[in-house]
Order: C-alpha cells, then structure tokens, then sequence
C-alpha cells in the first residue's frame, strides 16, 4: 500500500516513531531535526508532524540571560497550544557558565525570580494539557551546602521548594478553568530526598495532587563530592525520606493512583532505612515500575504483593540482598530489622575488623514469582531488567 494511501492514525504512528523510537518520552535535538524535515513532505504530514513535534515543550535555562525566548515563542503560538500535551519545567542551567548569578541568588534567597515564574505561568495557556514534569539537577547541594567553582550548578533546597511552589501555584490556577483538561500525570525527576512537610501539608499540594492520577518520582541524594552523585549512608535525610515519603507523598493519593514509577538514584528500601511499604494500599494501582529497591526480608514485598489490581509490574535493578556487611554501630544507630537475616561469626569471609557484622538473607527470585501469581490474579505484564553496573561499596 502506498504510504499517501495509508489511514491517518497508522500513519501518524509511523511519524510518532520518528520523533521518539522505542518509545523515548524526551525529543532530543537528532529525532527533532528528523521529524521537522517530515513536516516539508506535504501538508498532511506536516500537520501530522507537528502533533509529534510539539506534544512536549520543554521550559530551559540557558537560552539567554534569563529570558526563556524559546519557551515563550512557542506558546505564543496558536498551533503549540493546541497540539501540547506535556511541558517539562527544567529548573536548572546546565553549567555555571549558564547562571544568571543575581537572578538565582534572588531566587534561592527569597522566591523572586519574575522572568521564570512568568515563564512557568504560561501553562495556563496551554488548554490541553495532560502531564507536568519537574525536572530538577541531578547534583543536590544539602542544607549547609555552598556551590564552588566546580563548572557544575549544585541545585539547593530552597531553589528547589521554590520551584515546586511556582510550578504547583501555576497548575492550581491552571484548574480552575472548567474549559482546559485536567493534569493527571505528575512526573519529578530529581526530587532531592529532603523532608519538607511545609509543602506536602499545605492545601497547595493536597490541591495539585487530588487530581494526580499518574505519579513518577525519581528521588536524588546530596552530592558529597564536587561532580559525583554517591549519595553517602550516615547522611541523615537517607534515614528520614523513606518513610516521609510513605506518609506524605504516596498513602494520601493511594486511592486514585493508576500508574506509579518510583526509585531512587541509589539503592533503597533496605540500608540505611527500611522501606516496608505496610498499610500501602492503592486500590485503583494497573501499573507499577519500581527501579533500585532492595528487598532484605521475607515480607519485604508484601506491599507490592497487596495490590490486587495491578496489571503490570516492572522492576528495574532492583535486588534481594543476599550478604549484607554494617558496622555493629550503624547497625544500632539506624535501628535495622534482622529478624529473616542469618548471622556469621565475626571475621565470616575475609571481614577480619570486630566492628563489621556479616549477615546472609535467603529470600529468592523464585519465592517472590510465586507470590505474585497467586496474589496478582489481573497481572498480565511482570518484567525484571538489570544493567551492568557496580551494586554496593
């Protein structure tokens, strides 16, 4: 069949494959170029094309001195706003050669920043909305942080929380237009692991969130070192998160949650916190990925094993702890359950100081197949992916 023959929606598909293949969520500078040059072949594709090109916009820093030309040029026009379904808000320039250094002191110091908060308003505009993604830096400075001459913009908790109250004040203003659609998918990419119930408790927040119905967090650490990310275990916010996260950011949504992508950029859910996920029940839950989660007892799982409803489960990198080496102290300090782990006399393979203890856990990949086909009667889809990468320290 010729390809002018071809109905629209496959066609449209072909074009969606062009600008994103195996389904990347971000177009990047090669595959925008590809579909742009699509849109000349004729007037068909060319409004097929722009579906594709402009379904995410993306807000940068970066472009200029503080003036986000290329944001606002976008939604100033009339074919952008029709066609838009997702804007990504990056928060953060990618060097320090890129900071406009008065407008980020200002905002760090006091929320005052007009050039971006304009920028972030004008989602209002875009009526057709369906997903925000907050994308924040990877490279986290903590509470008595100070940025250096790294080449590297370290992005501070007060930026950070006042992005999100920029971003949440817009999307709430957004809502209370009958005429637009609705936000249902929250995506936050870097979300510093830093509690701040001065947010999450505020009607702000509870307002955003009712409508959520689609939730990925992707949750960082403090850096430690000028250009790594290896976020260390005595760091106190590593013991805090996990089950701030768990009454904050997860139980109050349980009930309306259809899809949930969460992880974090280390391993998590065992050490130095332990995430059990007990009185997690998310009624509505089809889709669930879980990405770097550490299973270290027997029930460890059960919080996935009660949602019923689920349909598909994707675990990537995640792992069961089979050996597990902690300083007697920290072990104390953090207060770890070791109730499933067996323990080996001191100096157990090669870990001669008196101070480490070594333990095994016998939990298998098998065991936890096994309570999945009997607790997940809807799950068509389950997949487990790992890459090459160093585990532990």
């Amino acid at each position: 069949m010729p390809v002018n023959e071809l109905p629209l929606e496959i066609l449209s598909q072909i074009l969606g494959l062009v600008t994103a293949p195996g389904g990347t969520e971000r177009l990047d500078r090669h595959h925008a170029e590809n579909i742009s040059r699509a849109r000349l072949v004729c007037r068909q594709w060319n409004s097929l094309a722009v579906g594709h090109l402009f379904h995410t916009i993306t807000l940068r820093h970066g472009e200029g001195v503080g003036d986000f030309r290329t944001w606002h040029q976008m939604i100033d026009s009339s074919v952008v706003r029709d066609v838009a379904r997702a804007a990504i808000i990056e928060t953060y320039p990618e060097t320090l050669f890129e900071v406009d250094f008065e407008a980020f002191s200002a905002w760090e110091a006091e929320g005052v920043y007009p050039a971006f908060t304009h920028a972030i308003n004008r989602v209002l505009e875009l009526g057709k909305l369906k997903t925000v993604q907050i994308s924040f830096s990877e490279h986290c400075a903590g509470l008595e942080y100070e940025n250096e001459a790294s080449g590297m913009y370290f992005e501070t908790p007060s930026s950070r929380n006042h992005t999100l109250r920029a971003v949440f004040s817009a999307m709430r203003q957004r809502a209370k237009d009958p005429a637009v659609s609705k936000i249902t998918n929250l995506v936050l990419i870097n979300l510093q692991n830093l509690p701040n119930p001065d947010f999450v408790t505020t009607d702000l927040f509870r307002d955003v969130m009712k409508d959520i119905s689609h939730l990925k967090l992707q949750i960082a650490n403090e850096d430690t070192e000028v250009g790594t990310t290896n976020g260390q275990l005595w760091q106190i916010e590593r013991r805090l998160f996990e089950p701030f996260l768990h009454q904050y950011w997860l139980t109050p949504i349980a009930d309306q949650l259809t899809t949930l992508d969460i992880g974090f950029n280390e391993l998590w859910g065992s050490i130095p916190a332990y995430f059990d996920g007990e009185g997690l029940l998310f009624s509505r839950l089809r889709k669930l990925r879980l990405y770097n989660f550490t299973i270290s007892h027997h029930k460890h799982f059960d919080w996935v094993l009660a949602q019923n409803s689920l349909q598909c489960l994707i675990l990537k990198d995640c792992y069961i702890a089979t050996y597990l080496v902690l300083a007697k102290a920290d072990l104390e300090e953090w207060e770890l359950p070791t109730h499933d782990w067996d323990r080996f006399p001191d100096g157990a393979f090669g870990f001669s100081r008196e101070a480490e203890a070594v333990y095994s856990f016998n939990g298998t990949w098998k065991t936890i197949s096994t309570g999945l086909k009997r607790s997940s009667p809807s799950l068509d889809i389950s997949s487990a992916l790992w890459s090459r990468k160093r585990i532990c320290q």
